[in-house]
């Protein structure tokens, strides 16, 4: 009984802040707020464009997150509210993203040869759990990576030109594949 008295509680807890920021009459107000803490800025309501690009429980039954609001067409704003500390948050939040930016991306766009804009993500989480934390602290989806040989967390995938792919790939791999010439 007091499991299910906890899990009660933290939903309700998190109902209240995602109403609070997101779905209430005067969420838009209350979001600036909290956005102008967190980055040190002044914007107000009347100048400032926000778009709510939530993932809705009605679509994904089992992903959906707190708050993500578009701020300006230039980032979107992921806020998720625990009541515990979660160290796969990181992996949470990249789930999240990829299915907001898929929502906002036409599927054949993805095949073009033409980059597509994306508005910039910003990852904040907050605990409610009586655990002692520093008042700021960072978790990165790289700590989960069992191979710790990565030197930047940031680093893009590899992009090789096909003269480079000829060099990296031995002869013998190649005629394997039955290609002889990669070509540009």
């Amino acid at each position: 009984m007091e499991n299910q008295t906890t899990t009660e509680n933290r939903k309700h807890k998190d109902s209240l802040f995602v109403d609070y920021f997101s779905k209430d009459r005067d969420w838009q107000q209350h979001f600036l707020s909290l956005y102008n803490a967190l980055h040190g800025t002044n914007l107000q309501v009347k100048t400032t464009k926000l778009e709510r690009v939530n993932l809705e429980q009605v679509l994904y039954m089992d992903y959906y997150n707190d708050i993500a609001v578009m701020v300006n067409d230039q980032f979107i704003l992921m806020i998720e509210h625990q009541s515990t500390i979660n160290p796969n948050m990181p992996l949470r939040l990249l789930e999240y993203i990829s299915r907001i930016y898929g929502n906002m991306v036409d599927s054949k766009a993805k095949f073009s040869d033409k980059l597509i804009p994306l508005a910039k993500p910003e990852f904040f989480v907050f605990y409610t759990d009586n655990q002692e934390l520093p008042p700021e602290s960072y978790l990165y989806l790289s700590d989960a990576f069992w191979s710790k040989k990565i030197s930047d967390e940031t680093t893009p995938p590899g992009v090789l030109g096909a003269g480079a792919v000829s060099q990296r790939l031995n002869r013998d791999s190649l005629k394997s594949l039955n290609i002889s010439r990669f070509s540009g």
